[in-house]
């Protein structure tokens, strides 16, 4: 099945990428989630935002676009949320960006009094990568709590309901 795309000028491309100029819009897939997850460990966890997409080429390129809530509590001093994208198109998860601690990268972060710190931030960030694949792979969001002062702490992404979205558009190569 061949499924049309029409762009701006009203000119129709194909969305197998054939006839479609490097730069084009060959499709997107986004998806949402208001399921709250939460975490009381200082490692990395699952969001339950992710999405699957299969690539029409491998000279493709995927635009992520990410927007999720995430707060982050701790009982004492300092409390630090970071959130992060991966995905599976090489076999296994890998982060799409680099997330270090030390530079708070695409993070948030809260010196509090000692009784109480919370923090709490929409993270709204994107992603331009090459998977070289026309297999299907997932893209998903990972949320850690850290603080310098201890393990004690949480994060939670979709608090009360709230919507967070994934998109992912193909680009032609």
């Amino acid at each position: 099945m061949t499924t049309t795309i029409t762009g701006a000028a009203g000119i129709n491309r194909v969305a197998d990428g054939a006839d479609m100029p490097a730069g084009g819009v060959v499709q997107i897939v986004t998806g949402t989630t208001t399921t709250e997850a939460a975490s009381t460990i200082n490692g990395w966890v699952d969001t339950g935002l992710a999405i699957a997409i299969t690539p029409t080429s491998t000279s493709s390129k995927i635009l992520v676009i990410v927007s999720q809530p995430a707060d982050g509590h701790r009982g004492d001093n300092e409390a630090d949320v970071l959130v992060k994208i991966q995905s599976n198109h090489s076999g296994s998860y890998a982060d799409l960006h680099t997330v270090v601690d030390d530079q708070r990268y695409m993070n948030t972060y809260q010196s509090g009094v000692f009784s109480s710190t919370r923090t709490t931030q929409i993270f709204n960030f994107n992603v331009l990568f090459s998977p070289s694949s026309t297999s299907s792979f997932t893209v998903k969001t990972q949320m850690r709590f850290r603080s310098n002062y201890g393990t004690d702490g949480d994060v939670t992404t979709q608090q009360g309901g709230h919507s967070s979205s994934i998109t992912l558009m193909e680009i032609a190569g």
